[in-house]
């Protein structure tokens, strides 16, 4: 791959970051951003589209359990939908403003399907990996 020097705004390779958990994204997210603008990479996020998820919640047999009463009721298929595009939708906004602070090229990809064997096919050799992990950190809680 030709590349321009890094005083003609050209960057050399890419840094992926692949989160499965896009509601845990913010760290790694940071990472990448930080060691993209050291190395002037550019950044390409690989973050999973459960959009299945919701699609599969519109069949008829699936239901959801009230928290409080434990009672079933029907899976609201729609409500899942667009909590997922707005997920998807504030991890872009995330990832833009941390770029956007250290002029970094950023873009997101969404994934169906096997999130590391997207980012090894999408992978080259001047490319740098960072993988997440589904879950995210654990979370504390008061008292």
């Amino acid at each position: 791959m030709t590349t321009k020097t890094a005083s003609e705004g050209e960057v050399r390779g890419r840094v992926l970051v692949v989160e499965p958990d896009a509601s845990a994204a913010d760290e790694l997210f940071e990472l990448g951003v930080h060691l993209a603008a050291r190395r002037q990479h550019a950044l390409l996020a690989l973050v999973r589209d459960a959009m299945e998820l919701a699609v599969a919640g519109a069949l008829p047999f699936v239901y959801e359990v009230d928290r409080c009463t434990g009672s079933l009721r029907p899976f609201d298929s729609a409500a899942a939908a667009r909590a997922i595009a707005r997920l998807a939708r504030d991890c872009e906004r995330r990832l833009a403003e941390l770029a956007a602070a250290r002029r970094v090229r950023a873009a997101v990809a969404r994934v169906s399907g096997g999130l590391t064997d997207a980012a090894l096919a999408a992978r080259s050799a001047d490319d740098l990996l960072l993988l997440g992990t589904a879950g995210g950190p654990a979370r504390r809680r008061v008292g």
